[in-house]
């Protein structure tokens, strides 16, 4: 009988990122198009990543957190805004939300003061909301297609009742402009220094016709000096200073397929969207496709989209395998780092609304639910738990068969796992699980299996996770 010789090798299972736009079976062992619930950090699997109850602040030097109140279990809040106030020469920061019911109530950030009902202020469908110094007073105004233009001063709101509805606002050299239910390829402003007048003429308010193919408004930003006017299939730059005969209206772009409107995030130097043709950033001359490697996003209308600390956020849908394909509006937040370009992706969360909440004494993503947690606030963690619950957290390297038909023999894994762990090795259509006590030392793990392709899972639903590459010892068939 002929003798069959092998030739062994020693396989890293680095953890170098999230890899998507690769099929699995060409992907090598350094990347996953599979880790939920986990972290890259300097070449170890962590889990900096997690939801906890929303909590402000108190004023320096107390350094501790005070948690924002649930409502009743009966209530659901649909959308979540910050508003600066404020109020004689002190910044009183605020958390607004809307419930599903219409009505509106608020917050302080920086005080233990439960919720507060704004009087007189009901809108029940979306809303836009913004920031604005008017008057030498700051006010939120409360924009809605379906819905009067509103704003709230102090705890009091106020309609702007020859206003149009608007479907997004934004302020800019001192005008309010915005995109109109009903007509939306036409961009609407306002009276200088003046949101309530409306009244079309030369010298008060005005709007600005598009006629060509690029399809309705869906979001207005000032950017840059600039307003830029996002469309369903294009950005628009208008120059828009003092006397409207002086404005100017230029194409900017036109090439990603269709932008999705919450995802569109001021992002320091650029604006981030999420387009059909995948993750974008726009600094207002060139439009830049990032995050080559994000996932597909699925229902993308309802995905939404935030900013903080170099990190962009998007709440969305995405296939995270059987397990996470539940009924949720949203069930994962993918966060992009724009500094090092790593991904990673909380499942399991029906994120609905997220927004950044920044004071001086710091800074947060404050989260709203569309079903779990529908009552109260969330805020994006490194904690590896959502509302004090342990995340399953997985990562699954390829399932290849490493580029040759011939037979392999898994004879050993080398893991160094800090924490319990549970480790299955695949072997065509096998799989067999081993679970590893945490320590500081590596484990040898004695596997002798064999099988054409071959994967390694991991999975642990212990807080805490800190893995150093796998090494599997695998003897391969000479052909």
């Amino acid at each position: 009988m002929r003798a069959i010789s092998t030739n062994r090798r020693r396989l890293k299972i680095g953890f170098k990122g999230i890899a998507n736009t690769v099929d699995e079976k060409e992907l090598g062992y350094a990347f996953s198009n599979r880790a939920h619930n986990v972290t890259f950090e300097r070449g170890i699997l962590s889990a900096a990543i997690g939801m906890d109850a929303a909590a402000g602040f108190f004023e320096y030097p107390n350094k501790s957190r005070h948690t924002f109140a649930k409502f009743a279990s009966s209530k659901s809040i649909k959308n979540v805004f910050t508003y600066n106030y404020n109020a004689a020469g002190t910044p009183d920061y605020r958390i607004v939300v809307q419930l599903a019911d219409g009505t509106f109530w608020f917050t302080k950030i920086m005080t233990e003061s439960g919720w507060a009902q704004i009087s007189d202020l009901t809108i029940t469908g979306d809303v836009e909301a913004v920031n604005y110094r008017y008057n030498g007073e700051d006010i939120l105004l409360l924009a809605s297609k379906d819905d009067q233009l509103y704003y709230i001063k102090g705890n009091v709101a106020y309609a702007c009742n020859e206003a149009p509805h608007f479907a997004s606002i934004t302020i800019h050299s001192e005008r309010v402009f915005g995109a109109v239910n009903g007509a939306k390829t036409r961009l609407w402003f306002s009276d200088d220094f003046n949101p309530a007048n409306w009244t079309i003429d030369l010298a008060g308010a005005g709007f600005v016709e598009f006629a060509d193919e690029c399809g309705n408004i869906v979001k207005v930003i000032s950017f840059l000096g600039y307003l830029y006017v996002f469309r369903d299939y294009g950005i628009f730059r208008l120059t828009a200073y003092g006397d409207q005969e002086s404005f100017v209206l230029k194409k900017v772009f036109t090439d990603t397929g269709r932008i999705y409107k919450n995802s569109i995030v001021l992002a320091g130097d650029k604006i981030i969207f999420l387009a059909d043709e995948g993750l974008f950033a726009f600094d207002g001359y060139d439009v830049v496709r990032i995050a080559k490697e994000f996932p597909r996003v699925y229902d993308a209308d309802e995905a939404v989209g935030a900013y903080l600390d170099k990190r962009f956020y998007l709440a969305c849908k995405i296939d995270a395998g059987e397990e996470y394909a539940t009924g949720f509006r949203n069930n994962a937040v993918v966060v992009f780092d724009m500094f090092d370009k790593s991904l990673s992706e909380l499942v399991g969360v029906d994120v609905r609304a997220i927004r950044e909440v920044k004071t001086h004494s710091g800074s947060m993503l404050v989260c709203a639910f569309d079903k779990t947690y529908k009552n109260r606030l969330g805020m994006i963690s490194d904690s590896g738990q959502v509302f004090g619950s342990n995340l399953k957290k997985t990562y699954a390297s390829p399932f290849s068969d490493l580029g040759t038909a011939a037979c392999k023999t898994i004879r050993e894994l080398q893991v160094r796992s800090k924490h319990d762990v549970t480790v299955t090795v695949k072997t065509d259509e096998n799989s067999y699980t081993f679970d590893v006590v945490g320590s500081d030392n590596t484990k040898r793990i004695i596997v002798e299996k064999s099988g054409v392709r071959i994967g390694i899972e991991l999975c642990s639903e212990e807080q805490k996770l800190e893995i150093a590459p796998v090494v599997a010892v695998v003897d391969f068939m000479n052909e």
